[in-house]
C-alpha cells in the first residue's frame, strides 16, 4: 500500500501507462523464464523474469513485446512456429536478436507497406491482373512491406468484404554486425521473400496472431504450373462479377538481392482459363495467371483434362528437414495405373495377436499460451502423412499342400473357426483444442504468457 505523499504513489497515480518489469531472485522456484501482462488493462503493465533470464535479450524483448499486445508468432498448430519472429520460436544462448515479422510491425505501427503496395480486390481487373513491387530489406526502410487484401473492395469500412485471408509480404537481410537488424534471423529466412497472413486490427486488445505461411523463392508449396518452385498460390475463391470479389492471388518472385526483391503479385479470376471454344478462351487474357493467354493456354487447346485445375488450395505447412521451413501439404500427383498387375503373393493366416493396449492420450495444449520448445534451431520435421493400409490383401499364386481342395467325400466334420484379430492401427496425432471464445471486451481481463525454463519443456 502507498503512503500519501510516497514516490511510489505518484508512479501509481500517473496517467499514462508504466511498464514495470520485475526481476525475481536466481534463487526463486519458477515454472518460467519470464511471465507477462498481454496489453494492459490498467495504468501499469506488467513483466516478471527470472533471475537467471534478466540478461537474456531474447526473453527480454519478448515479455516486453507482450506489454503492447502481441500474441506469439503461429506456423499452422504450433504456437511458437515462426522463428522468424521474436514472438515465436525462442533463440536462446544469444544475444542475436530478431525484429518482428511484417504483420506484428504494421500492428504496432513500426512499419507500413512500400508506396502502392496496400493492395485490396479494386487494385486489379481482369485485364490488368498483374501488379510488379519491389520490397527493401526490412532493415532499411519504415516502408517495407506488401500488403494484399482481396477480401475487400476498397479499403474503406463500409466497402464490401468477404471471408479471404490478408496476406503480408516482406524481404528479410540478416546484418551479421554486433547489434545488427535482424542478426539472429535463422539461414533459412535470410534473402527470403516471406509470406505471412495476419487478420488482427491497430487495437491492442486484439490478440490475433500472425501465421508464416511460406517463403520464397524456391517455396516449398509447390505449384505444378511452376515447375521452378518460385511461385506461390493461395486458395481459390469463385469469382463474383457483381461484387467484384472473389479469386484467388499468386506471388512470383522474380529476382532477389542484398537489399531488396521484386515481387510480382497476379488476381486469379479462375482456376483454369476456359474450355475450348469459350468465350474466355476467345480473348487476349490470362485469367489463371499461368503466365499464358488464352490464344496459347493449354486449358483452351485441348491439352489438358477439363477437370485440371492449376492452383494450390490452402495448405498449413509443416516444418522441413533441412532448413526448418513448412512442407508443403498439398496432394501428391496422381499416378498412372501400372501397365500390367504384380505379381501376387502367397499368403499365410496372420499369427494371433493380443488385442490392443489403450492408449491414454496426452493433455492438450490450449494454441494460445502453451510453452515454446527451447531450441537454438527450427523444429524436426513432423510427418503428418495419413499410414498406409494395415492390411493389404493379396491374391495367393498358389495354394499350400495342406489348403488343396478337398472332394466332399473326404471333407472333415463342420467345426466352427476363429477368425485372426485385426491388427493394430496406427493412431493419428492429436490437434490441439481451440481455445473457447472471448467474452465481451468489457469484461475481458489482460492473459497472461509465460515463457517456461529449459528444465520444464
Amino acid at each position: 500500500m502507498a503512503t500519501e505523499g510516497s514516490i511510489l504513489e505518484a508512479v501509481l497515480q500517473h496517467t499514462p501507462r508504466r511498464r514495470v518489469l520485475v526481476v525475481l531472485p536466481a534463487q526463486a522456484k519458477c515454472g518460467f523464464a519470464g511471465l507477462a501482462d498481454v496489453a494492459c488493462a490498467s495504468a501499469t503493465c506488467r513483466s516478471f523474469i527470472k533471475g537467471t533470464y534478466a540478461a537474456d535479450v531474447n526473453v527480454l524483448f519478448h515479455e516486453l513485446q507482450h506489454n503492447i499486445g502481441l500474441s506469439h508468432a503461429h506456423r499452422g498448430f504450433e504456437e511458437y512456429g515462426d522463428p522468424s519472429d521474436p514472438m515465436g520460436m525462442s533463440m536462446r544462448n544469444s544475444q542475436a536478436v530478431r525484429c518482428h515479422n511484417a504483420p506484428y510491425n504494421w500492428r504496432i505501427g513500426w512499419a507500413t507497406t512500400v508506396p502502392s503496395g496496400n493492395l485490396t480486390a479494386g487494385n486489379f481487373t481482369i485485364a490488368s491482373n498483374r501488379i510488379r513491387l519491389t520490397i527493401p530489406g526490412s532493415g532499411l526502410t519504415d516502408a517495407n512491406m506488401v500488403i494484399a487484401n482481396l477480401g475487400r473492395a476498397t479499403h474503406e469500412p463500409t466497402s464490401r468484404s468477404i471471408p479471404y485471408p490478408r496476406y503480408f509480404l516482406s524481404y528479410r537481410v540478416r546484418n551479421n554486425t554486433q547489434g545488427g537488424y535482424d542478426r539472429g534471423l535463422p539461414d533459412s529466412y535470410n534473402q527470403k521473400v516471406l509470406i505471412h497472413t495476419y487478420d488482427g486490427t491497430f487495437n491492442e486488445r486484439d490478440f490475433n496472431r500472425s501465421d508464416i505461411v511460406d517463403a520464397g523463392p524456391r517455396f516449398l508449396q509447390r505449384d505444378p504450373a511452376f515447375p521452378a518452385g518460385n511461385v506461390w498460390t493461395g486458395p481459390f475463391t469463385p469469382f463474383n462479377s457483381t461484387t467484384g470479389l472473389g479469386g484467388g492471388l499468386r506471388v512470383k518472385v522474380v529476382s532477389v538481392g542484398p537489399s531488396s526483391a521484386v515481387v510480382e503479385l497476379c488476381r486469379m479470376y479462375s482456376q483454369t482459363e476456359g474450355k475450348p471454344g469459350s468465350a474466355e478462351c476467345d480473348s487476349n487474357l490470362d485469367r489463371d495467371c499461368d503466365g499464358l493467354v488464352a490464344a496459347v493456354d493449354p486449358d483452351c487447346n485441348g491439352e489438358w483434362g477439363s477437370d485440371t485445375i492449376l492452383s494450390q488450395g490452402p495448405a498449413s505447412p509443416l516444418p522441413d528437414a533441412t532448413d526448418g521451413r513448412q512442407a508443403s501439404s498439398s496432394p501428391p500427383p496422381t499416378r498412372s495405373p501400372p501397365s500390367s498387375p504384380p505379381p501376387a503373393r502367397s499368403t499365410r493366416a496372420p499369427p494371433a495377436r493380443s488385442p490392443p493396449s489403450a492408449v491414454v492420450p496426452g493433455p492438450s495444449r490450449s494454441p494460445r499460451f502453451s510453452a515454446p520448445p527451447p531450441s537454438n534451431s527450427p523444429p524436426l520435421p513432423q510427418s503428418m502423412a495419413p499410414p498406409s493400409s494395415p492390411h493389404p490383401r493379396t491374391q495367393p499364386s498358389s495354394l499350400p499342400p495342406s489348403l488343396k481342395p478337398l472332394s466332399s467325400s473326404s471333407l472333415p466334420p463342420p467345426r466352427s473357426q476363429r477368425w485372426p484379430p485385426s491388427p493394430k492401427l496406427r493412431l493419428l496425432p492429436r490437434f490441439p483444442q481451440p481455445s473457447p471464445p472471448l467474452p465481451p471486451p468489457h469484461q475481458q481481463q489482460p492473459p497472461r504468457s509465460r515463457l517456461p525454463t529449459p528444465s520444464n519443456v
